[in-house]
Order: C-alpha cells, then structure tokens, then sequence
C-alpha cells in the first residue's frame, strides 16, 4: 500500500479484527501516509470453496478490486489442525482465476510455541501438491537461509538457532499467469 499497491489483508473470519487491530493500532503502520492506510483493507476468508464465512469466493469481489488481483502473498499458513486440502484449493483456484502469482512464507516452526507443527513435512506436502497440480504449473521453493534476510537482524530462538529456522520461500505461478506489473519511477 505503501508504494501505491491496493491490499487486501485476510485471515479466517473468527480472527480477521484482531489482525487488523493489531496492524492498525499496533504500530505497525507508523510513517505510513494515510494515502497509503486507505488502500490497505481487511477480510475474512475461509479457506475451501464451501468454506463457512466466506462472504464471496472471487478474491477480487471479496476485497472490492475493480479487475483481477496480481499478486497472492502469504505467510505462516500451515498449521497442524487447519485445512491444507482446502488451503490449497482456495489458493490453486484464486492463482488460475485471476491469472496470479502467489509468494509464500512456509515455516514448519520447530521451536516451542502453540502453532508447532508436529509433522513439519506438511509445507513440503503442500508445494509438492501445487507443482503437481497439472501441466504449466511453476512452483520453486528454496529455504530462506540466515544470508537472506539478514542474520544480524534475526531473532534467536531460546536455544541460540535462528527464527526463521525451516523457512521456505515459494513462488506459484499457474500456467497462463499474468506479469506482475512493475510500477514505474518517477525521476527528478
């Protein structure tokens, strides 16, 4: 929203306004112009097509986009408990609908906490299920080692490891996806 992009934040709809109360009174958004504030929106979304909450199932509509979203990005969204079956038909249907790219943080989170996944190998399962979602599919993932996003910068778990230990970087693009538009500079 920042850069002039309009966004639309998701999460299921029984947590939806905690995460925008959190983005939005939680100091997240501080030095952001209000320009900016206003192309930033929050909505529920189920994941699954017959999902209960779900308002609309066509991205575009559910977030008020008057064409076809670009761009999905996604972070921590494989849980044990959660739907990947239907995580994975919500974001395969949204990707070939609107001829979309997805980027995905997947992290099998090891370290002690209450969203560990007590089978990490499920992100591997999931990207495996996109890339062998048909022909024309492009799925490349790689592991975000501590070169990637600064290990000076990064958060040590209680043991000494990095945070962002098993974090994986995907990119989906199903077959007839469109560019992601570059937005131009102004020079001056």
């Amino acid at each position: 929203a920042a850069l002039g992009a309009e966004v639309c934040a998701t999460d299921h709809p029984r947590v939806v306004h905690k995460a925008e109360a959190t983005i939005m009174e939680g100091g997240l958004l501080e030095g952001i112009p209000e320009a900016a504030r206003s192309r930033l929106r929050f909505r529920p979304l189920a994941w699954g097509s017959n999902a209960e909450g779900n308002e609309a199932t066509n991205l575009s509509e559910l977030c008020g986009f008057a064409g076809p979203i670009d761009l999905v990005v996604g972070a921590d969204l494989v849980y044990d408990g959660f739907p990947v079956e239907a995580l994975h038909e919500t974001v395969a249907s949204a990707l070939l609908e609107h001829g979309a790219t997805a980027m995905l943080a997947l992290q099998p989170r090891l370290f002690p906490m209450a969203a560990a996944l007590k089978e990490p190998k499920i992100v591997q399962a999931f990207l495996r299920r996109l890339a062998q979602q048909g022909h024309g599919w492009d799925v490349t993932a790689q592991p975000a080692g501590s070169g990637a996003l600064g290990a000076a910068q990064q958060p040590r778990l209680p043991d000494g490891q990095a945070a962002s230990k098993g974090l994986v970087l995907a990119t989906i693009t199903p077959p007839g996806a469109r560019s992601v538009p570059a937005r131009s500079r102004k020079r001056g």
